[in-house]
């Protein structure tokens, strides 16, 4: 870890190996989506990565934005911030999506309420195709159900972030969270939830769980024993890997989300990095977000490709889509993303601060 001076004069703290595993855990998450590539499913605990991302993401902004909530910045800045952060390249990835689908999909998606729903899903609105049987709140891209909580849960932290201060009481939300996060995983057998609606009660406690997990571990600091990057990189790899069934799958889902999730953030935050570990944990962590939001569009092309060269499933296949997909995620990233949100950022703050000045200006 390291911190650097902020534009807003304040101390910016840039955790290079949560970004590291973050970006191994979204790489996981893309093999874990196309087993036809590889002939079979591989990492299959890798929707786990989920309450990993979750948990990183409470820790990361309770450092980033606690004391500037605390000082007076208000809600509406906070809330344009996170959607500028998020939303840009999200909906880059759903035009990505309905360019397939307008391109090379079925005909049936285009008609009625199919076109409806892409809409409504390019907005984050979240809204099933009447005729499917998966139920997917986001059938254009399904893993956006997990950005919506993302925004939600960032909210809730902007809302309540007087309380999330105070470590106790982010303790005792914490472990109130915990009730139905354990619920869910003895109701469902697993924690693979969140992407249908039926589905969406867990994937929420899901969110909630790990995100003042992450706070609270924003409250108790690094821990004295660092490990090596490589070998948390290792170990998140083969926690993401382990396949079980069963009773089993319903006890190892809670206790990594739960347990091995928050440990690993823990240890990722006191985690040193040598020059060059961490250049390769930053070019993960630049990729994480393009990697885990172009996943689907960029297997649905790919696929389609590869049909058409009639090229079999193969482990070698699989890797080739992993180094094409972090590749073209690095790509996004440099051309697309950061350009996209130094230019939203100039215009859209600008715009708020003239047209309402109150939604900007520090809470009272």
């Amino acid at each position: 870890m390291h911190s650097t001076i902020g534009r807003d004069g304040g101390r910016r703290h840039q955790f290079v190996a949560l970004d590291g595993l973050r970006g191994i855990a979204a790489l996981a998450v893309a093999i874990y989506h196309v087993p036809a590539f590889v002939g079979g499913t591989v990492m299959s605990s890798a929707y786990l990565a989920v309450d990993l991302f979750f948990c990183i993401s409470g820790f990361v902004l309770f450092h980033a934005y606690a004391d500037r909530l605390r000082k007076g910045m208000g809600i509406g800045a906070f809330l344009l911030r996170r959607t500028v952060r998020l939303y840009p390249l999200y909906l880059v990835s759903g035009l990505s999506a309905l360019a397939y689908v307008l391109l090379l999909g079925e005909e049936s998606n285009l008609q009625g309420h199919g076109l409806v729903s892409f809409v409504a899903n390019l907005l984050l609105f979240p809204l099933p195709l009447e005729w499917s049987l998966s139920d997917d709140l986001f059938p254009l891209n399904f893993v956006a159900w997990s950005i919506l909580l993302e925004i939600g849960a960032s909210l809730g932290f902007a809302a309540f972030s007087a309380a999330f201060v105070d470590p106790r009481r982010t303790r005792w939300t914490m472990a109130a969270a915990a009730v139905p996060m354990l619920f869910a995983g003895l109701h469902y057998g697993q924690l693979n939830l969140g992407v249908s609606a039926g589905q969406m009660p867990g994937g929420m406690a899901r969110a909630l769980f790990a995100f003042c997990a992450g706070i609270a571990i924003a409250h108790v600091g690094p821990v004295r024993w660092r490990p090596s990057f490589p070998l948390l990189c290792a170990f998140t790899l083969a926690v993401l890997a382990v396949d079980v069934s069963g009773g089993a799958r319903t006890v190892y889902d809670l206790t990594v989300a739960m347990l091995v999730c928050p440990l690993l953030v823990l240890l990722g935050a006191g985690c040193r990095t040598g020059i060059g570990e961490s250049r390769i944990a930053i070019l993960l962590g630049r990729s994480s977000y393009p990697v885990y939001i172009f996943q689907v569009p960029f297997a649905a092309f790919v696929a389609k490709a590869l049909g058409a060269w009639d090229v079999h499933a193969s482990p070698m296949l699989g890797l080739a889509f992993v180094g094409g997909l972090f590749l073209f995620a690095l790509a996004v990233e440099r051309h697309v993303e950061r350009p996209l949100r130094s230019w939203l950022s100039a215009r859209v703050f600008g715009i708020a601060r003239r047209a309402v000045p109150a939604m900007i200006a520090p809470q009272s």
